[in-house]
């Protein structure tokens, strides 16, 4: 910096010293300051720059080598079964909506059974969060029943369990899903995140009367497990009842 600071001093001095010169020795004199002022902008620029062994930082996800993950932009699948709901009216019957997540994820990949159409989308060394969706509880949650054969599927793909994390944003939410450490495949860990790691400006839940803050402030909202993540995978989708 302070070289900088000399540097551009000079050129002040450089400057004043035209005004007392002719025309013609001011017009030759522009050139080598300009090429000293471009000399000293590319040093400070080097300076600013970091050192080529400096290592940056870089959180973002990347798939394994030679793996490309399942991508179908445009493509819609849509699947149904009469009757599949339970006698609650509420939550669909856990083979039900097994086969239905089977038939949806088969037609959308091409590939002959569950496993194997989760397996394009996921790698074997992947760390796999599952982010479900539980705001509006048993309206509209993902449902358990869902999500409990997606999970088995991505263990049989070969992600080991312990890289598997099922998440919400508040621990309400995660209830509404009724997805939980007690349902889930051993091993695999379900979290909370809080806006910890991101905030979100205060905003009203349409139709519920009730402000996003109020959750985040409430005492009993705890993570039941560690909440940080570097990667974020596709959520599974509420079957149709």
């Amino acid at each position: 910096m302070a070289r900088i600071v000399d540097a551009g001093s000079e050129i002040l001095s450089a400057v004043r010293e035209a005004h007392s010169l002719s025309r013609r020795d001011l017009l030759q004199a522009v050139p080598a300051v300009a090429t000293f002022g471009a000399t000293l902008l590319g040093a400070g620029a080097a300076a600013a720059a970091p050192a080529k062994d400096e290592k940056q930082l870089n959180l973002a996800a990347s798939p394994p080598a030679g793996f490309v993950p399942f991508a179908a932009p445009g493509r819609v699948v849509k699947v149904e079964k009469p009757g599949s709901l339970q006698a609650n009216q509420l939550y669909p019957k856990p083979e039900d909506a097994k086969a239905m997540l089977t038939k949806a994820l088969m037609e959308f990949t091409g590939e002959p059974d569950l496993v194997k159409a989760v397996g394009r989308f996921v790698h074997k060394d992947d760390k796999v969060c599952v982010k479900l969706n539980g705001i509006a509880k048993e309206n509209m949650g993902t449902n358990k029943e869902l999500v409990i054969p997606f999970l088995e599927a991505l263990i049989a793909a070969g992600v080991p369990a312990q890289n598997i994390t099922v998440l919400e944003q508040y621990r309400n939410f995660l209830q509404g899903t009724r997805v939980s450490d007690r349902n889930v495949p051993a091993g695999v860990k379900t979290a909370v995140h809080l806006n910890e790691d991101a905030t979100m400006p205060e905003r009203m839940i349409q139709g519920t009367g009730v402000r996003t803050s109020s959750f985040a402030s409430s005492p009993k909202r705890q993570p039941s497990s560690t909440s940080r993540w570097s990667r974020i995978t596709r959520s599974a989708a509420t079957p149709a009842p």
